[in-house]
């Protein structure tokens, strides 16, 4: 083995210009497929540390029926239901608040279209949300920094994320100041604290403008838009249970139909993680295109290989090495060159996670078994399109590859 090995990196030295072409292919693909998975990993992780930052007594209410237990299986799922803010509606909290074992409850209702104004110089368009005064308590994932959370009284007031305070007032003190939001003007009370992760999923919180859930229904034109319901249950509550008696009740607010979902934290988990998992293998499939265009330029350079050393698979043949010798020879040469090219694009992929932490929210996660999978990946591309140049070479006529010019 050592032999070959020597053989195949002289081989690949003495043709270094058209060795590295030919394991470009195989460098963009491994980096593309690695750069995936590690993205498809870190938001795996995003996610789950922020639905557990959620509490085990959280449940979510949401529109669109959603089987927890095979969450692949949604054939017949409409997937517009789940964006949907027309199945939910204001009765449906009434009917969670009157449920035992529920300690909290608040409905979040998007308020689209209206940025957030400070002053002709200063605006932005966060995610504007209408809650009720018990929206932090209940959903646990973040906290205030400065200020107090708005009470029933306090319809003209708003709640900033941490991010957003910084845009529109920079260092400059924001509780007490006013912005406008649509045509209504809001006193800030609460600045949100700086979320403790990088989280792509916990920045949007960064960039929040929480108001009273009756100023966004003003705003949205007097239309009940319940877009999500967030609760938590007594401690002590049997939560599973609870997300049962929760189910019955909604159903019979919506005749009997369940086109809604109640989810608990693993509920949520495993759903986030299983189409996290989807979406991650489909564009890693889109990717690994790459890799068969690769291949077949390793398969096309090692017949050219074969055909130049013709001479010398004579030579070799003509002192005693047998078909398997050759193949070998020539199926290891392959294998080292998507190795080569393997190996560089682990580099490259090493590289493009370190700049996609440092700019985005994201948190690439490189893990042994992705580094693994890429070798696993090179091997199999250099044995699969290797074999029939090594196979060719082997079945050359020893006399005719002597007389081959």
């Amino acid at each position: 083995m050592y032999n070959l090995l020597k053989s195949a990196l002289k081989s690949i030295w003495n043709n270094k210009v058209r060795s590295l072409l030919t394991v470009l292919g195989i460098v963009i693909g491994v980096a593309s497929v690695t750069v995936l998975v590690s993205l498809g990993q870190g938001l795996k992780t995003d996610v789950s540390s922020m639905i557990e930052g959620l509490g085990t007594n959280v449940l979510v209410v949401v529109s669109g029926q959603i089987d927890t237990e095979n969450p692949n299986q949604q054939q017949s799922m409409n997937p517009s239901n789940f964006i949907s803010n027309d199945i939910l509606s204001i009765d449906d909290v009434y009917t969670i608040q009157d449920t035992a074992g529920v300690a909290s409850v608040s409905p979040m209702t998007l308020v689209a279209g209206k940025p957030v104004v400070r002053d002709t110089d200063h605006q932005a368009s966060p995610m504007v949300m209408g809650v009720y005064t018990d929206f932090l308590d209940t959903s646990q994932v973040v906290d205030i920094e400065t200020g107090e959370m708005f009470t029933a009284n306090d319809q003209n007031a708003v709640i900033i994320g941490h991010g957003l305070k910084e845009e529109l007032f920079g260092e400059d003190e924001a509780v007490g100041e006013t912005v406008t939001i649509g045509d209504q003007e809001l006193e800030i009370i609460a600045v949100l604290a700086e979320p403790t992760t990088t989280s792509l999923f916990a920045s949007e919180f960064n960039y929040l403008a929480a108001i009273p859930y009756d100023k966004a229904k003003q705003l949205n034109d007097n239309e009940d838009s319940v877009f999500r319901i967030i609760l938590k249950a007594d401690d002590g509550t049997d939560v599973p249970d609870l997300q049962n008696r929760l189910t019955e009740a909604i159903k019979a607010n919506h005749e009997g139909q369940e086109d809604f979902t109640v989810f608990t934290q693993q509920d949520l988990l495993e759903v986030f993680n299983d189409f996290l998992s989807m979406a991650t293998a489909m564009v890693s499939a889109i990717a690994a295109i790459s890799l068969i265009v690769g291949g077949i330029g390793i398969m096309n350079i090692m017949l050219v290989t074969v055909t130049e050393r013709t001479k010398e698979i004579g030579i070799r043949k003509a002192v005693g090495a047998s078909r398997t010798d050759i193949l070998w020879q020539f199926l290891v040469e392959s294998v080292v060159i998507t190795l080569i090219g393997g190996a560089i694009g682990l580099g490259v992929s090493f590289i493009g996670a370190i700049i996609i932490a440092n700019e985005t929210p994201i948190q690439p996660v490189i893990s042994w078994d992705i580094i693994l999978l890429a070798i696993a990946i090179s091997i199999g591309i250099g044995v699969v399109f290797g074999i029939w140049p090594a196979l060719n070479a082997a079945r050359k006529d020893p006399i005719e590859a002597l007389r081959h010019e």
